[in-house]
């Protein structure tokens, strides 16, 4: 698996407090925290319905 290109979340406030998230290749994001970077959490995005 390619390294993933995490980026810092718009939503977080200061500096020592950040929210990184990247894009896997299989479409899942991938979360994690600055403090613990080693803790990631994987969430699939739900099929679209259409009306």
């Amino acid at each position: 698996m390619p390294a993933l290109q995490w980026r810092t979340s718009s939503y977080s406030g200061d500096a020592s407090n950040c929210v990184h998230l990247a894009i896997a290749p299989d479409g899942t994001v991938r979360l994690r925290d600055s403090k613990v970077p080693r803790t990631v959490v994987a969430t699939a995005p739900t099929p679209s319905s259409t009306s």
